[in-house]
């Protein structure tokens, strides 16, 4: 477990924006329960066959197809690095995606990227109108770029 966010960083990144980001903190009782159910809908989603095809299309594991394409999810776009980053493309084919092999890495490496957050930051939106969204969308990206500073 990682250590938790310090307030000066979440204030930060939020820009002090506490109407519309809520930050729940590694060792809060809302943090395990966001990350469950974060496990779960991405165990749902996993095993819909619909769903983990429409994946396998957008999959460019192989360079010659990055590279063809030039869209879609590559290893670099998904941070596979190293080891793995040769192993994929070298081994791996689309017809994989489908496996339960490959199902249960992805989840378990949800259960990985969960198990070491400093928390959940939730950024929510009083209503969905389009304008709502948009600046909604804005805050987002403002935060982002934040915590690329700090990165």
């Amino acid at each position: 477990m990682k250590e938790p966010l310090k307030k000066e960083d979440l204030e930060f990144i939020t820009s002090n924006d506490n109407a519309q980001f809520q930050f729940f903190p590694n060792n809060s009782q809302e943090f395990g329960w966001w990350n469950e159910q974060t496990i779960e809908a991405n165990r749902q989603h996993t095993w819909r066959n619909d769903a983990q095809s429409e994946l396998e299309d957008w999959m460019r594991l192989s360079n010659k197809d990055a590279k063809k394409y030039c869209d879609g999810l590559t290893t670099a776009s998904m941070e596979i690095n190293g080891m793995p980053g040769w192993v994929v493309p070298n081994f791996y084919s689309k017809g994989d995606v489908m496996s339960k092999k490959f199902r249960e890495q992805g989840i378990d490496k949800v259960k990985e990227k969960v198990a070491m957050s400093s928390g959940w930051l939730l950024l929510t939106s009083n209503e969905n109108s389009t304008g709502t969204l948009i600046e909604t969308g804005k805050r987002l990206q403002r935060m982002l770029l934040k915590t690329r500073e700090k990165i």
